[in-house]
């Protein structure tokens, strides 16, 4: 198996025999640089196709391939992630663990406020806009992705904190 993904990326990369450590890993970063860019022009164009799909009423089986090719990519890096145990970080002092869980309390207080308006935004006033209804804002729906944006960042929150762990010297 080794040998066939050597072979792929040599192809897709372009490039004939062997390369020293640097070179590889230049690649390597190369590659998931072009991994994250498509990532969110795939989102961007998933998008797109959503909406021209809304505005004629209409669903193609191109939207939820995208849809479909964006799930992939990010199971796959969730699962490699998980499986070589990649992304958790190590702290050997309280005082960075301490700094570094409030930094991740502060980005899912973000996360979750962001989440909590584009839904809003998009399910109240982009939606109706496209479908041609009226455009209904009542404190009902602000309460809803309120609710919604609390619980998705609370969830980045322990989600992002189980993978700090705090390593000490002392076995007990």
């Amino acid at each position: 198996m080794k040998d066939l993904e050597n072979k792929w990326l040599q192809r897709y990369v372009g490039y004939q025999g062997e390369r020293d450590e640097y070179q590889k890993s230049k690649i390597f970063e190369i590659l998931a640089h072009a991994n994250m860019l498509m990532f969110y022009l795939t989102t961007a164009l998933m998008m797109v196709s959503f909406i021209w799909d809304a505005i004629h009423q209409q669903y193609t089986l191109g939207t939820f391939l995208l849809l479909g090719l964006q799930q992939f990519n990010s199971y796959y890096v969730i699962f490699k992630t998980k499986k070589y145990g990649v992304q958790q970080t190590e702290f050997y002092d309280e005082k960075s663990y301490t700094l570094a869980s409030k930094s991740l309390r502060k980005k899912s207080l973000w996360a979750g406020l962001n989440w909590g308006f584009s839904m809003f935004i998009v399910m109240t006033i982009v939606f109706p806009t496209l479908w041609h209804d009226s455009i209904r804002i009542s404190w009902w729906n602000v309460l809803i992705y309120l609710v919604g944006g609390t619980f998705f960042g609370g969830t980045m929150y322990l989600i992002s904190k189980s993978q700090l762990k705090i390593i000490t010297d002392n076995p007990d």
